[in-house]
Formats: C-alpha cells, sequence, structure tokens
C-alpha cells in the first residue's frame, strides 16, 4: 500500500461529493488516513510488538488506531 494522505483523500471526496459539508469530508478523510497508516503498520509489525523499553509483548497501539478509524469509516 501507498501511503495515503489525507489530503489526497480530501479532494477525491469534494470532487465526488459536492454537496456534501466540508467538515463531514474533513472526519472522513482524516479517518481513512488513519485507518490506512495503521493498517501499513500492522502489517509490518503484527498485532503483537515488543515494548520499546522492556521488550515485553504487548498490543500493538496500532490496532486502536485501526479499529477507532474504522468506526468513523463505517459510520
Amino acid at each position: 500500500m501507498g501511503e495515503v494522505t489525507a489530503a489526497d483523500a480530501l479532494l477525491r471526496l469534494r470532487a465526488l461529493n459536492p454537496d456534501r459539508p466540508v467538515e463531514v469530508l474533513v472526519r472522513y478523510a482524516d479517518a481513512f488516513a488513519q485507518y490506512h497508516e495503521a493498517a501499513d503498520n500492522l502489517a509490518r509489525n503484527g498485532i503483537i510488538t515488543a515494548h520499546p523499553r522492556t521488550g515485553a509483548p504487548l498490543e500493538n497501539p496500532y490496532l486502536k488506531v485501526r479499529n477507532a478509524a474504522s468506526e468513523i469509516l463505517a459510520s
């Protein structure tokens, strides 16, 4: 997956949805970019990763980011 920016997503959304309020499109575009960033991180590092200081296994924080963005995209 290439980098997906909120600005690129917003341009596309505005072109496809000219009648939608821009604040709605901004929220969606931000969530779209966050979802893709988190998905890329999870693909590279997995759901369980090592704590940066202790090395202990922990849930990848990007899992929560992906899930929160997914909720926004589904609404």
